[in-house]
């Protein structure tokens, strides 16, 4: 008894790290809720208090959101924490922390799995606890990291040959998450076509089966106008795209038919592809700079610490030569989602690596001490050493620059006060008989709702809200006494205003004379946020 004590001591410990910062005052970083935060958030609400989404729909299988049709898991994981903890931040962002915890433990089971040896996997356990890129996820309610805690557990049922495990596992990831719809098929297409070749059909078809079924509903959305509206929003081949491919066919010296074969969608999307998944294996986004949205990493860092590349690429070679192609189908598909979508390399729709890349780090740590064991006794051990002091060091940068620069630096783009901004429009509600908000930073309706919080019963039978659908998108413009203007919009319809009495809250300066600054709503660097006027 006390000798298996004695073994899981370690993992928990390495587990309750992973859980304190992940949840270490968790509502303050990132510096506050962004749109999409919000969205999750008052959606799980809605479903809590009427059993429909904000739109009025009963227990969707995609959310309308703001055209953005996000997928709904995320939103129904987040019910119980918010009639737990209520409509805030921690109890918006939990889900996403637990995952993170959860592919910790994922990883060192993983790892067990693969060498049988507690010392790698505890590890491989503590670089997935600390790496930059699961940890900055971690903190943010964002459903990729919810995907990639299914997509890994997957994995492992899997490779455990727990197939209806798996099956459901994976099929969580793919109702999570758009890249898990990437992802998922590939990788059982490669499983079905290695169990036909050693097990026969019927070995195939009782993993293929089950897995079209789950993914069925998928492809009547992929079709649908909830593909078309994930699509416009991620593909490379935009209006701009598109007019640079006419404006080379104008100017083409070629014949029609050698014009059209050189450029056209297919030969940009290919070419646009190739160039882009290569710098997904380059030390600039792995190891140095991360990715290019400063919303899923923190800028000038690396998604992983630049002292473990060599080991990493290491991993790959050593298991490539033990032939683990499964493991690295795994590697070279994870990067696709990101690779054939726009803002390419992108640490986000990448996450369905993790926790690969901490394995594949312990791999090629695991080798050479096994090779430099060889050589000297105690080489192989030192190395081990100094890596993992030099990842702990690399992990404290990172850590304070996180709370120290990143989070007053880059409160504008998390959308950094509309709380205040509701909160005092809470307080003096009753005051005006038109509350007023600008559209300059997002969507400011969901905030109103979120913060408040409105009840979703009201809201969904609203006889005062107004919205319309165009260029892909859902603009509610008003509900209650609340309007929403577009910021270039904001003093022409003050000049119309016929006497009613008016709370403004804009963007600096955005106002005109005869109204009454009430207060300032300031970003964390201490530049301003909003105006709030009275009229």
């Amino acid at each position: 008894m006390k000798k298996r004590l004695k073994r899981w001591i370690p993992i928990f410990l390495v587990l309750g790290l992973a859980f304190g910062l992940r949840v270490y005052h968790l509502a303050n970083n990132p510096p506050a809720l962004n749109w999409d935060e919000v969205s999750h958030g008052y959606n799980a609400y809605s479903l809590l208090k009427t059993g429909k989404d904000e739109w009025g729909r009963q227990w969707p299988l995609i959310l309308r959101a703001y055209g953005d049709y996000k997928l709904p898991l995320y939103a129904y994981f987040t019910i119980l924490p918010v009639s737990l903890l209520g409509v805030n931040a921690v109890a918006v962002r939990i889900v996403s922390a637990l995952a993170g915890v959860g592919l910790v433990w994922i990883a060192y089971l993983l790892s067990m799995a693969l060498w049988q040896e507690q010392r790698w996997a505890l590890l491989a356990a503590l670089f997935t606890a600390i790496s930059p890129w699961g940890l900055f996820a971690s903190r943010a309610a964002l459903e990729a990291n919810l995907a990639a805690f299914f997509f890994a557990l997957g994995f492992w049922l899997y490779f455990k040959k727990y197939d209806w495990g798996a099956l459901l596992a994976f099929g969580l990831a793919m109702e999570t998450y758009n890249a898990a719809r990437v992802i998922v098929p590939l990788m059982f297409l490669y499983w079905l076509v290695d169990r036909l070749k050693k097990k026969g059909w019927l070995a195939a078809l009782k993993l293929g089966l089950p897995m079209a079924l789950v993914a069925a509903p998928l492809f009547f959305q992929v079709l649908n106008s909830t593909g078309e509206a994930r699509f416009f929003w991620t593909t490379p081949l935009d209006q701009g795209a598109i007019n640079r491919i006419e404006e080379q066919r104008h100017q083409s010296s070629y014949s029609l038919l050698i014009t059209r074969l050189l450029y056209n969608r297919p030969l940009y999307f290919l070419k646009y592809v190739s160039r882009n998944y290569p710098q997904h294996f380059g030390l600039n986004f792995l190891f140095i700079q991360g990715g290019k949205n400063y919303q899923f990493s923190l800028p000038s860092h690396g998604l992983l610490f630049l002292i473990t590349a060599p080991f990493f690429f290491l991993g790959i070679l050593i298991f490539a030569r033990r032939r683990r192609w499964t493991w690295l189908l795994w590697l070279l598909v994870a990067f696709l989602p990101s690779a054939v979508t726009r803002d390419s390399p992108h640490a986000l729709r990448s996450i369905l690596i993790l926790p690969l890349p901490m394995i594949l780090i312990a791999s090629g740590l695991r080798g050479t001490k096994f090779w430099l064991r060889e050589k000297s006794r105690f080489g192989g051990a030192l190395v081990l050493v100094i890596v993992t002091i030099g990842a702990l060091v690399q992990f404290g940068f990172w850590w304070r620059d996180y709370w120290r620069v990143y989070r007053p630096s880059y409160s504008w783009a998390w959308q950094y006060g509309y709380k205040q901004a509701v909160a005092y429009a809470k307080d003096y509600y009753g005051d005006y008989q038109k509350i007023v908000f600008t559209k300059k930073y997002g969507e400011p309706h969901e905030f109103v709702l979120f913060y408040w919080p409105w009840q979703p019963n009201y809201y969904q039978h609203d006889i005062h809200k107004k919205w319309n659908y165009h260029a892909h998108w859902y603009w509610v413009d008003a509900f209650d006494k609340f309007e929403f203007w577009n910021d270039w919009e904001v003093k022409e319809k003050l000049k119309r205003d016929d006497g009613e009495k008016i709370l403004l809250i804009t963007s600096p300066g955005n106002w005109l004379p005869g109204g009454r600054l009430v207060k300032k709503i300031d970003f964390l660097d201490g530049s301003r946020a909003f105006d709030v006027v009275s009229y």
